[in-house]
């Protein structure tokens, strides 16, 4: 009877190495065509008119939270009770043009709720515009100081959000 040998320890590194690089070959095949499978659509909406929450904003420091500029179809409902100030909910929103491509189960399946869609929609929204104004770097990391659009270095800044606010 004979004993299977002990693989040798430049066995085992070999074997590893080669595991690691079929691992990075795959993953850098995958990373070529990440969403090739994936079904995505523009994300529809619809503007909807705005009207003041009912009740009295003064008697209250919250209002249950609704979509008030838009409306998505079929979007499901978001899983917990979302208030906004009521200063907040006085104040009529923009009404986006900004139409994400999405994945089609982020809706259909209700991966995402209605008020989430709709903090993608702003977000995409407010990034498709820029800052007034030009920019460059300070002498300060992370310092921006104002310039002219034929200043040498300058850019421009894309708006962003802050969760229901524009910036």
């Amino acid at each position: 009877m004979s004993v299977p040998s002990r693989p040798t320890r430049s066995n085992l590194h070999a074997l590893r190495n080669a595991a690691r690089q079929e691992t990075r070959a795959l993953a850098e095949e995958r990373a070529k065509h990440p969403f090739d499978d994936i079904e995505t659509a523009p994300l529809d909406y619809l503007p909807k008119a705005w009207s003041e929450p009912d009740g009295a904003l003064q008697d209250t420091v919250y209002e249950a939270y609704d979509l008030q500029a838009i409306r998505i179809d079929g979007a499901a409902e978001h899983p917990t009770a979302l208030v906004q100030s009521a200063a907040m909910a006085s104040v009529p929103p923009p009404v986006p043009t900004y139409r994400p491509l999405l994945p089609k189960t982020l809706v259909a399946d209700g991966l995402l709720s209605a008020p989430q869609l709709e903090s993608v929609i702003y977000a995409g929204n407010a990034h498709e515009t820029h800052l007034k104004g030009w920019f460059k770097r300070g002498e300060i990391e992370g310092q921006l100081m104002a310039a002219a659009d034929d200043d040498n270095g300058a850019f421009r800044l894309r708006k962003g959000i802050v969760p229901h606010g524009v910036v």
